[in-house]
């Protein structure tokens, strides 16, 4: 017995992945895509791709050439701009998530005057931070111009009594 999955045209396509076992085989015969009777044979992957005739440079991926030192520098100018910036879910006012919310609280809770920018309006800004500090996590505080951490680290220096007088070092503003 055989099933047929529908008609392909063998030219359009390049590349055939066929996993099969032992006598169960997946085959193209005659441009209908055959699968011999297997009860258990589990995958067939095809990957398409057009021929040179009929390739239109209209599907072509876009690709911003220079989207990624783009994002470096919007990045910079950021942190440049202002002396205390947090990288962050969600806004001051309206944190996204539980780690970003802590780090809001530090910093009004000190009185600092900050700047927060929202990762999850920007894919690319979300994914540029973390490259721009070489820190896997969100959020990121910034104190003129200098890197100081993610959530874990703000809450420590926080507990330990060294935020307020880190923030004054590196001369944040406050609000009072």
């Amino acid at each position: 017995t055989q099933s047929t999955w529908g008609p392909l045209n063998p030219a359009r396509y390049s590349r055939f992945a066929m996993l099969a076992r032992a006598s169960r085989v997946v085959r193209l015969t005659s441009g209908l895509l055959v699968r011999q009777a297997a009860p258990s044979l589990s995958v067939f992957i095809a990957r398409r791709s057009f021929t040179t005739g009929t390739h239109h440079s209209d599907f072509d991926p876009v690709v911003k050439a220079d989207a990624e030192s783009d994002i470096q520098q919007r990045i910079k100018n950021h942190i440049n701009a202002n002396k205390v910036v947090l990288f962050m879910k969600g806004t001051a006012h309206q944190p996204m998530c539980g780690f970003s919310a802590r780090v809001v609280a530090v910093l009004n809770e000190h009185g600092v005057k900050f700047t927060a920018y929202n990762v999850l309006d920007s894919p690319a800004l979300r994914e540029g931070i973390k490259v721009f500090s070489n820190w896997p996590t969100i959020p990121q505080l910034y104190i003129n111009q200098q890197f100081i951490g993610g959530c874990d680290i703000v809450m420590e220096m926080h507990r330990s009594g060294s935020m307020r007088k880190q923030l004054e070092e590196l001369g944040a503003e406050f609000i009072n």
